[in-house]
This record gives C-alpha cells, sequence and structure tokens, in this order.
C-alpha cells in the first residue's frame, strides 16, 4: 500500500460520526528545490534512493503537467484575442449589411418612381416655390 494511504487519519465530526481524511506525505520529503528554476533538483540525503528517484520521477511529471497548463492558458488567450477580432468582424459586417440594405431600398424607391407613367421627375426649386405661392393665395381666398 502507498505511504500517502497508510497515513489516514480519523477526525471527530460534531454528531459523533468518523470520518477519514487523507494526511499528505510530510514536506520535508521532497526533492530540494533550488530557488532559480533553471537549476537542476538534488537529492536530499535523508531520502532512500529509491524515494528521491521516486520524486524526481514525480517532479519531472509536474513540469511536464506544468508546460502543457502553460500551452493550455497562451491557446486560451491567443482564441480570446481571435473571438475579440472575429466579433469585431462581426459588428463590422452588420453595419456594412445595414448600408447595403439602406442602398437596395433606396435603389427600389428610385426604380418605381422612375418606372411610374404619371412621375415627371423632381420638382425643380421655382416650381416649388410657385407650388407655395399657389397654395398660399389659395388659403387668401378661402379666409377671404
Amino acid at each position: 500500500m502507498d505511504a500517502y494511504q497508510d497515513r489516514q487519519i480519523e477526525s471527530p465530526a460534531s454528531n459523533h460520526h468518523q470520518s477519514s481524511v487523507f494526511k499528505p506525505p510530510r514536506r520535508s520529503t521532497f526533492l530540494a528545490r533550488p530557488l532559480d528554476q533553471s537549476e537542476p533538483v538534488y537529492e536530499n540525503p535523508n531520502n532512500t534512493p529509491e524515494r528521491n528517484l521516486e520524486l524526481l520521477s514525480q517532479y519531472e511529471n509536474l513540469q511536464a503537467l506544468n508546460r502543457t497548463l502553460g500551452a493550455i492558458s497562451d491557446n486560451l488567450e491567443t482564441t480570446k484575442l481571435e473571438l475579440n477580432r472575429f466579433n469585431y468582424t462581426i459588428n463590422r459586417t452588420n453595419g456594412l449589411l445595414d448600408l447595403w440594405l439602406q442602398i437596395l431600398e433606396n435603389t427600389e424607391k428610385t426604380k418605381s418612381l422612375i418606372e411610374n407613367p404619371e412621375w415627371h421627375g423632381a420638382p425643380s426649386k421655382e416650381k416649388i416655390e410657385k407650388q407655395a405661392g399657389n397654395d398660399h393665395i389659395k388659403k387668401r381666398r378661402l379666409n377671404g
């Protein structure tokens, strides 16, 4: 059985039931790790060579796991940036589509005006002023 599992302790609960908790191995059994992570680890002279080898293997596994998690974190950050860029592109595309729809609507209105035989073109400024004057004269006659 593993040394970790051998260190099982009992802790009393408030309702007098016992629950089992695993006590982790003491930190003093770990390999000594230098402050500068670029330097190699060295063996703890208080451990057996087999235990030091096991701890070294675990340490290497943890380093591999840390590298993997670091790569995952970097990939997630890259994905976040790409999603933000994609969101910006979607918003710009929506704006361009809205503009295109306005252009199509105006084109359709213009086409229907041109094809209408009763429409004789846009009134000139003189025609508008003359019409306003005629309307003003009609109002005077009615009020008159």
